[in-house]
Parts: C-alpha cells; sequence; structure tokens
C-alpha cells in the first residue's frame, strides 16, 4: 500500500466516524450540524493531500539515494529543491474548513563556512487573516541513517553529542532531521494510537541530548532516538507553518537575512512565506552568496 493510499484511508476512517456522529444528529432533526459533518469530512480528506505530497517527496527522495548517493549533503539538496518545487507557486494548504497559501525559495550557501550551527536554516514569514505578521528562523541539523557494516546495525552511529550541544547553545530550538533509507513505521501517539509510515523523522534538539545520553549509558541502539521523534511532515504543515518551534530573536534573523551568518551560518537556507488569498508574499531580499536552487 502507497503513503498516499495508507493517509488517504485513516483519514477517510476518521471522517467517517465524523459524518456517522453528525448523521446521528441528523436522524435526531440538527440539520445545520449534519452539515456540517460533513464540511469537516471534506476537510480532513483535503488535509491528507497536503500530507500526502510531503511524503511521497520524502520516498522519492529515500529511494532514489539509497545506496549509491546516500550522503546528507546529496539528501539536503534534494529536499530543498522539491520543497521548492511544490511550492514554488503559492500552493495551497488546506486545513479544517479554510486554507492557506505557501511560498518557498531554496538556496546553496556559497560563501565561506567556518563552523556552522545547522544544516538548514527556514526564514518563516506568516501572515494571519487578522493582519498579524510573524517572522522567525528554524533552524535543523541532519543526520542520514546508515546502512548495515559488516552485518551490523550501525544507523545513527553518527551523532555528535559536542555538536549538538553547540548547535542548541546557538539556536536553542533547534529540529534534528533523520534520513532513513526504508520506511519507519511509528506510532503518532497523539490523537490516538494509530500508527505513520515516513522516511524522515524529526526531534527537538534539546529532547535528543539526554536521550543520546541514556543510549550511550546502557549501550542501546541509536536508532532508539526514534522514540521521541515524530514525522517531518508534522514539523512542516501543522507547526513551521504557524510559527511554532522558530526562533525570534531579532538578532538570529538580522543575522540571516543581512549575511553576517556568524550565529547559525547554514548549508542551506529557505526562505518560506504562509498567507492568505488576497495577502502577498514577503518578498524578503537576501545576500548574493546564496544561490538559488
Amino acid at each position: 500500500m502507497s503513503i498516499k493510499t495508507w493517509i488517504y484511508n485513516r483519514l477517510e476512517s476518521i471522517a467517517r466516524a465524523l459524518q456517522e456522529s453528525y448523521y446521528k444528529a441528523a436522524i435526531h432533526s440538527n440539520e445545520p450540524v449534519y452539515r456540517r459533518g460533513l464540511q469537516e469530512r471534506d476537510s480532513y480528506l483535503a488535509a491528507s493531500e497536503s500530507v500526502s505530497k510531503l511524503e511521497k517527496i520524502f520516498k522519492k527522495i529515500s529511494n532514489e539515494s539509497y545506496p549509491s548517493e546516500w550522503d546528507e549533503n546529496h539528501i539536503t539538496y534534494q529536499l530543498m529543491k522539491e520543497l521548492r518545487k511544490l511550492y514554488s507557486d503559492d500552493e495551497k494548504v488546506d486545513f479544517n474548513g479554510f486554507s492557506k497559501l505557501v511560498n518557498w525559495r531554496s538556496f546553496k550557501n556559497r560563501g565561506k563556512l567556518e563552523t556552522k550551527y545547522g544544516d538548514i536554516a527556514i526564514i518563516v514569514n506568516i501572515q494571519f487573516s487578522s493582519g498579524e505578521t510573524l517572522r522567525g528562523i528554524a533552524t535543523i541539523e541532519a543526520k542520514k541513517k546508515y546502512g548495515p557494516i559488516a552485518g551490523i546495525e550501525v544507523d545513527f552511529a553518527a551523532l555528535d553529542k559536542k555538536q549538538l550541544s553547540r548547535i542548541k547553545e546557538n539556536s536553542p530550538y533547534s529540529h534534528l532531521l533523520l534520513y532513513s533509507y526504508s520506511q519507519e513505521i511509528l506510532p503518532l501517539k497523539y490523537p490516538d494510537k494509530s500508527e505513520w509510515p515516513s522516511y524522515f523523522w524529526v526531534s527537538p534538539i534539546n529532547t535528543v541530548q539526554p536521550m543520546l545520553n541514556e543510549i550511550n549509558r546502557l549501550n542501546t541502539n541509536s536508532k532508539h532516538i526514534y522514540r521521541i521523534s515524530f514525522p517531518f511532515s508534522m514539523l512542516i504543515i501543522s507547526r513551521i507553518f504557524w510559527g511554532h518551534d522558530l526562533d525570534y530573536r531579532v538578532e538570529v534573523y538580522d543575522d540571516i537575512v543581512n549575511g553576517i551568518n556568524k550565529i547559525i551560518n547554514p548549508d542551506y537556507l529557505a526562505v518560506v512565506d504562509v498567507f492568505y488569498q488576497g495577502q502577498t508574499s514577503s518578498a524578503t531580499t537576501i545576500p548574493e552568496f546564496w544561490e538559488e536552487i
């Protein structure tokens, strides 16, 4: 079963449950409530399309990269390119009863990389219908899952505690992005006991650090990082696009936009605008050493 089919079937079952609930309301002569239930059902199914587009991208990148091009820089380049392609024409993202437009531009750092504090920085500009605007930065460090070496599973053996500490000190809201060459099926934990299949998972670095300490103390497998992870598609659509998990320090935003690059200095940069129909994107300008992907 494909990822898209699985997601669609899962959300359709939720929608059917909603429809049945509101159908009972209709039986008891509450027609407006019934109609609202049908609208909620349609919203769930529309949202599944936005999620499945991302999951299909992650699957495509993993399947085409492993094993010959299973390199973090290559994977990240492909990810940034695909996200730019998906959201380059003000892509509509559907939520429960409404939608927003997303414009995503991706860039590669052509300047001098000294000490970097994350592989990806995302400039996020969010406009709300009531007039408020949020501007922040999301920072992400990416690590690949290693294939077996001499028959021994090594998974995320390249995780470096000192590097993660350095990133967290500079960017306390950073996330660790885990690239897997095989599909991982993990429990969502919320809102029910259902499982989710994906190739890309993510966790806040300030959660990864103590978990990694425990893994080292008990000499268990580094793949246990998955136990504190959630789907990367969730981070994008339900968190970053709504202003969650961003660094709102003005000096960090200005450091990236003005090309100072002393705080984060990433390999890759995205400029993401989230807005409603009738509004316009921020047209944020960045220095010339950022090469558009």
